[in-house]
């Protein structure tokens, strides 16, 4: 039999089990009696004689490991969960590799069991980091949980200063309330990965000066004297928002114009004309 390790463990249904591998190979998870029968709310007597009575079904050393013919010492069964007196009164302990519980459930062949067994498959033997690590004392677990505490506070202040110093970059750029909005929403996503996409505000179309010239046959310089000369950047003509700079990698205030800003502009390149 290959090595029997118990890696700390796992809460299931409820339940914390141990985490078993190594019995059929390296890394394979396998799985004790004691705690198949605590997982389907029936007797490690029952799995047993489930076992005895099918035993033509099952291979050893490949579905199953009979522990009490092999040179196992006192602390693997206590790691297992099963009291001295229960090692001494076991005629057989049985530790099941994943086929093997299969085999298991396909003789048990309720709705219950094939629920639970779909649960575990998903849950215990498929999955490799759930495992709760063992420690040697309360202290020592304290101190492990003081210093996860610690370094998740010390992320999240990171995180606020990160954010803090995003939204203090835009405090004296002059933008639209809408644009505020949407920065610091969009800060939020960046900084602390959470969606924010439904609480985006709607926003009507927008345009850049260089958007409308080219509609109108002007430059983006001249809109900008247009608007600038007609008042026409305004929260009723548009936006202020943070633009990339054509000149640099940074980005700047810039005026993006609603659609009533060119219908407004057309009519004051008419006037201009006549």
């Amino acid at each position: 039999m290959k090595q029997l390790t118990v890696n700390g463990t796992q809460n299931f249904m409820g339940k914390s089990i141990p985490v078993v591998s190594g019995g059929f190979g390296q890394g394979k998870k396998c799985m004790s009696d004691k705690t198949i029968a605590e997982i389907h709310g029936v007797t490690t007597s029952d799995i047993r004689k489930a076992i005895g009575r099918n035993a033509n079904r099952f291979k050893s050393m490949i579905d199953f490991v009979d522990l009490n013919s092999s040179s196992c010492g006192d602390g693997l069964f206590e790691q297992l969960g099963y009291s001295k007196q229960q090692i001494i009164q076991a005629e057989h302990i049985y530790i099941l590799s994943e086929r093997g519980y299969s085999k298991l459930i396909k003789i048990m062949d309720t709705d219950l069991a094939w629920e639970i067994h779909d649960k575990l498959m998903d849950e215990y033997f498929e999955m490799r980091d759930t495992v709760i690590p063992k420690f040697a004392n309360d202290l020592e677990y304290a101190k492990v949980q003081a210093q996860k505490a610690r370094a998740d506070a010390m992320l999240l202040n990171a995180k606020n200063r990160t954010f803090k110093t995003l939204m203090d970059s835009i405090s004296n750029k002059n933008l639209s309330p809408i644009a505020v909005q949407v920065f610091g929403l969009k800060s939020l996503e960046s900084t602390f990965g959470i969606s924010v996409g439904e609480y985006l505000p709607e926003c009507e179309k927008t345009y850049s000066a260089t958007e409308i010239g080219e509609m109108l046959g002007i430059s983006a310089n001249k809109v900008g004297k247009i608007a600038n000369a007609n008042n026409l950047k305004t929260e009723e003509y548009g936006v202020t928002v943070m633009d990339k700079s054509r000149y640099s990698s940074k980005e700047v205030p810039n005026f993006r114009y609603f659609a009533k800003a060119i219908d407004v502009i057309r009519e004051i390149m008419g006037s201009e004309v006549c």
